[in-house]
């Protein structure tokens, strides 16, 4: 008796086997058959570990997925979902370990699983499931790809773009800790009035300064003609300011109320302005 198994040849790439069976010849003369290329592929085990982080991410937008690989895979299928339940899609394959998932939205959390696979079988199982947000990066690239989903400094996303029509530009809702996208009241709009301070009228400026805006420089400039020269004045030294409030009206946002360095007695009139450059 003697046994074989049924196959296909190529010269193009190596040999995938389909099935293996054991058949019984009749007697008679043998012969022998050699092969050459012949890839054996057996199933795949389950993806056991799998990170989706932002650990490794490089722009905004962006999860980074990584696994352990597996001996007989030659190839992995990424799934996502916007619930860990699912419902889950294919979004991309590799031969890797390691996949970049892109231009996903700010804020919210993507669960994800992996299966691996070769020419002939698939895992039977998928990974463990993990989940994670978009990478932000902690400027104003982050900030434009929150509101714009883009990081170009272009079109209604630029720096000097007023995209909801009051009168602040992108840099400066950035730096106040605004809303490009919402029209903004005079209330929480940067304004001036008349205080006593050290016993005298003197004109003070009121802002809202988020604190994550460090890729930022506030300056306040402060001038009795408009006509005239400014001076300028950092409005973060104690020395400079009337108040500062904390977390208000929101976490991370400072209320702060500068003053200006003439009285009102001194100065027939006095003009405060607020600056915001990028270093």
């Amino acid at each position: 008796m003697t046994t074989g198994c049924t196959y296909s040849t190529s010269k193009a790439k190596p040999l995938a086997v389909l099935k293996s069976t054991a058949t019984t010849f009749p007697s008679g003369p043998q012969a022998y058959v050699q092969y050459d290329n012949l890839t054996l592929y057996s199933v795949p085990s389950t993806v056991t570990t799998l990170t989706a982080s932002t650990a490794n991410a490089t722009h905004s937008g962006q999860i980074s997925l990584a696994w352990n690989p597996v001996a007989t895979a030659t190839a992995y299928l990424i799934e996502r979902a916007p619930s860990a339940g699912g419902p889950y899609s294919q979004i991309g394959e590799t031969s890797t370990t390691t996949f970049f998932d892109n231009e996903l939205l700010a804020g919210q959390t993507y669960f994800y699983r992996v299966k691996a696979s070769n020419p002939v079988y698939t895992a039977a199982s998928y990974s463990p499931i993990s989940s994670a947000s978009p990478y932000l990066p902690a400027n104003v690239n982050g900030w434009r790809y929150t509101y714009f989903s883009t990081e170009q400094n272009s079109g209604s996303s630029a720096d000097m773009a007023d995209p909801d029509d009051d009168g602040i530009p992108n840099l400066l809702e950035y730096a106040l800790g605004l809303s490009p996208l919402v029209s903004n009241t005079p209330t929480t709009r940067p304004h001036t009035q008349i205080q006593t301070v050290d016993n005298a009228s003197t004109l003070t400026f009121t802002f809202t300064r988020n604190t994550a805006a460090t890729d930022t420089q506030l300056t306040v400039e402060t001038t009795s003609t408009l006509s005239g020269m400014w001076s300028q004045m950092n409005p973060l030294l104690p020395d400079n300011q009337v108040s500062v409030e904390n977390n208000t009206p929101a976490s991370g946002i400072q209320t702060i109320t500068v003053k200006d360095t003439h009285p009102i007695s001194n100065a027939n009139q006095r003009y405060m302005r607020l600056r915001v450059t990028k270093p």
